[in-house]
């Protein structure tokens, strides 16, 4: 699905006449990861199965294997190759962040939940209570800050002699003001205020 589409599909869930909390609430619990989870998820979990051929077999190993076998890649088995391997799982682990602050800044944007209701049970790589949903945002906003000094870094010492345009925007640019900004300023500002 494309990301600007994500938070309109999910807004399609409304609150029944019969529930105090909005049901995204609790969806969105189990769903929600933390920016060491991701981390962790891309860089250990899915690394290993790959690595090793396979895993427990759970759903999200089923997805991973589905998005490889539709990838365009020259060889066999592409994940052989470190280097295809790592831009492969980078690809991935990017997506993942984009929409993890989607469904952050969605659950932002619902109407709060009471104060008395507690989530039921969670999963373990789901974010943790200690932590506040403003918290765990900034966490992965702060992510995309590092990707994105990363990536200049890396472009200015790659193309020291040809600097970027002014009106040339990477993917995080892209990302915030063409999906994020769209769905979430007016809603979120009108909060603050």
């Amino acid at each position: 699905m494309p990301l600007h589409l994500l938070a309109p599909s999910l807004r399609r869930i409304k609150l029944s006449s019969s529930s105090e909390v909005h049901p995204l609430h609790g969806l969105l619990d189990d769903i929600l990861l933390t920016v060491l989870t991701v981390t962790n998820k891309y860089r250990k979990e899915l690394l290993q199965i790959l690595l090793n051929g396979g895993g427990a077999g759970e759903m999200e190993e089923g997805m991973m294997w589905f998005a490889l076998s539709h990838e365009q890649a020259d060889e066999q088995e592409p994940w052989l190759n470190v280097q295809w391997r790592d831009q492969w799982l980078d690809r991935l682990e990017r997506r993942e962040v984009q929409i993890q602050i989607l469904l952050y800044f969605l659950k932002l944007s619902l109407p709060p939940a009471p104060a008395n209701s507690k989530p039921k049970g969670k999963r373990k790589r789901s974010a943790s209570s200690e932590g506040s949903t403003e918290d765990y945002l900034e966490a992965f906003m702060d992510k995309l800050s590092m990707w994105q000094l990363l990536n200049s870094v890396q472009s200015t010492s790659m193309n020291s002699s040809a600097a970027k345009k002014e009106d040339e925007r990477d993917w995080m640019q892209i990302f915030c003001e063409e999906v994020v900004e769209p769905e979430y300023v007016s809603s979120l500002c009108s909060m603050v205020l």
